[in-house]
């Protein structure tokens, strides 16, 4: 990856080429790449919508305005912050932009020092929401890779999730055992309703200790699993580990 790849980037939409020039040459100065388009249809001709983390978007174009143009960029760049570039005479229509999902305005002329305060908040964000989905895809990859089966539990909906160790040890995907309900009937069939009971008894007394339970594949095949509860606060973990071939060994 170059290093133009890595730099944060602006997209400035406005029909005014002198003004692009000039906030161009400022914003270059801290480090953004700056993309400008001329027209709603030169802005809308790009398919590099992820790169950009700010637009600034004028609110009179000649083929469109603010208003028009700002649900289709939201659709193609909902992370990025659009800063409606305005005249004080239509401060009214630009309020209802804003209404609409931009996140501020900018009246000219700009101030180059406000315009640059605001793009460094923003561009702050964008690292930080970044830096989170780096770290919430790490955890799914961890998770989704131990070498027994984990289940989240959110005892306020009854909303289930699984990594793929429970998906390949029970042949269920994470969709169908996504509740209490789904889970028991699909693992525990025509004894769900007695699993069920033991699990809320052993629940109330806080999962004192590993538990072995008799489980049925999609497939029908019967396996032993050790079952681990772990209560925080609403909600629940669960720790699922096939012990067939150990059990029957003991």
């Amino acid at each position: 990856m170059t290093e133009v790849q890595h730099q944060p980037a602006v997209l400035i939409v406005d029909d005014d080429p002198n003004l692009c020039k000039s906030l161009a040459r400022i914003l270059k100065l801290d480090g953004y790449r700056i993309d400008v388009a001329n027209s709603a249809a030169e802005a809308l001709d790009r398919e590099s919508w992820s790169d950009y983390f700010a637009i600034l978007l004028d609110r009179k174009l000649p083929d469109s305005n603010s208003i028009e143009l700002l649900h289709e960029i939201k659709e193609l760049a909902a992370d990025a912050a659009v800063l409606v570039i305005t005249g004080y005479a239509d401060l009214e229509s630009t309020l209802e932009a804003i209404r609409m999902g931009a996140e501020d305005y900018l009246l000219k002329p700009i101030d180059p020092d406000h315009l640059r305060a605001r793009l460094h908040g923003f561009a702050e964000m964008q690292r930080n929401r970044d830096e989170i989905r780096e770290r919430d895809a790490q955890m799914e990859f961890m998770i989704d890779n131990l070498p027994a089966g984990a289940a989240y539990v959110d005892r306020n909906t009854g909303v289930i999730r699984v990594n793929r160790r429970v998906e390949e040890l029970t042949g269920y995907s994470a969709a169908e055992l996504a509740d209490h309900d789904a889970w028991f009937r699909a693992l525990f069939q025509e004894r769900a309703d007695e699993y069920r009971q033991a699990y809320e008894s052993v629940r109330e007394r806080g999962f004192a200790r590993p538990r072995l339970v008799d489980m049925r594949t999609r497939g029908g095949r019967e396996f032993i699993a050790e079952f681990s509860g772990y209560l925080y606060d609403h909600h629940e973990v669960w720790l699922i580990t096939d012990v067939t071939e150990r059990q029957r060994y003991e």
